[in-house]
């Protein structure tokens, strides 16, 4: 069983046996991968562990919802990213991008 005070990490570790969570210990990893910014990074370790369709739905649903969140802003990084290379091309600049967009590209 997970311990509640160290439960993202060990969930982040081994998010097949989050299936074992009672709807009170999902709760609380729900609120703590969302403060942690770290809930569709949960989702997708679940999914590539093959279980995220066992996870109960109410948490399922806001794994899902994170996990398209990010994909969504992943898109509109890509966009904006190449709108700043294009605007650039011309002068022969090439920009340096940092923190989020710098490890996207």
């Amino acid at each position: 069983m997970l311990a509640r005070q160290a439960l993202l990490s060990q969930a982040l570790l081994a998010p097949a046996d989050t299936l074992q969570l009672d709807g009170k210990a999902w709760d609380l990893l729900v609120r703590q991968g969302r403060r942690a910014n770290l809930l569709a990074e949960l989702g997708w370790r679940l999914s590539d562990a093959g279980c995220i369709e066992r996870v109960p739905p109410a948490p399922r649903m806001h794994l899902m919802s994170a996990m398209r969140i990010v994909a969504q802003q992943d898109v509109a990084m890509r966009f904006e990213v190449s709108r700043v290379v294009s605007a650039l091309e011309e002068t022969g600049v090439r920009p340096v991008f940092l923190k989020g967009a710098g490890y996207l590209v």
